[in-house]
């Protein structure tokens, strides 16, 4: 009848080498291994991303930015009919502090519109972008990416902003203010303030930053290498415990 002792001593072979496989621990050294067998791969991702990035900085226009700053004047608390519309304005903005109000006057629809209609905005913007917007859509613009007020920081407020041509971009902060003195003006609000520094046209742009972009690319582009490559290790490294599994076992009969 057929012997079977061999048959037994491959399947325990088998099993053992199988149990030390599933419990091996990869170490620093096989790490490096599986890096330097994806090393063209990580390579070329991060010179296309680079390259890419590179393009983009290129052929993106740039940006100016050019700011003014002013100081408010705390308001006299007289019984004056400036005073009273100085303090209804406040009331229904829920702000007390003259200096907010005024940030508040800055970053208003009504100003936004003046500076519009003073440096016919609606059609740079259309220049700019190719698409003539609406009245409202430019207002929007204003109020939402081209100019920033920001403060009172240590009682000084700044008004900043962007553009594509840094003359434009300093007529926008000095409109931004000077609307503003009319608006208060108008309305006969007592709000006082002090410029500062006028905006003026600024020299060098704020972006796009070429070399900032390259450098978040190549290392955005090199974690993404890294996944791969030891995504493909791992899958590699499955089929071959899959197949090392599914392995049909020798079969060792003899005849006695």
């Amino acid at each position: 009848m057929p012997y079977r002792s061999e048959t037994v001593e491959i399947e325990h072979e088998r099993e053992a080498q199988l149990a030390t496989h599933e419990d091996w621990e990869p170490t620093l050294q096989d790490y490096a291994r599986v890096v330097w067998g994806g090393r063209w791969l990580i390579v070329t991702l991060v010179a296309l991303a680079t390259t890419a990035a590179l393009g983009a900085s290129v052929t993106i226009p740039k940006t100016f930015s050019a700011q003014t700053t002013i100081m408010p004047f705390e308001q006299d608390r007289g019984g004056s009919l400036s005073s009273a519309l100085a303090g209804s304005l406040g009331g229904r903005l829920g702000i007390e502090n003259s200096s907010d109000k005024l940030v508040a006057v800055l970053q208003s629809r009504r100003v936004a519109g003046m500076v519009v209609d003073e440096l016919g905005l609606e059609a740079a913007l259309a220049q700019a972008t190719g698409k003539k917007p609406t009245r409202d859509e430019a207002i929007e613009a204003v109020q939402k990416r081209i100019v920033k007020v920001s403060g009172p920081g240590r009682g000084v407020i700044t008004v900043r902003a962007q553009w594509r041509d840094p003359e434009m971009a300093a007529a926008i902060a000095n409109a931004t203010v000077s609307s503003a003195g009319r608006f208060l003006n108008e309305r006969s609000i007592s709000m006082n303030f002090q410029i500062l520094d006028e905006a003026v046209p600024p020299r060098k742009p704020i972006g796009p930053r070429m070399l900032l972009n390259m450098v978040l690319a190549g290392i955005l582009s090199g974690f993404a290498a890294l996944v791969v490559v030891f995504v493909r290790e791992y899958v590699k490294s499955l089929r071959e415990h899959r197949s090392f599994n599914g392995r049909p076992a020798s079969n060792g009969y003899e005849n006695g």
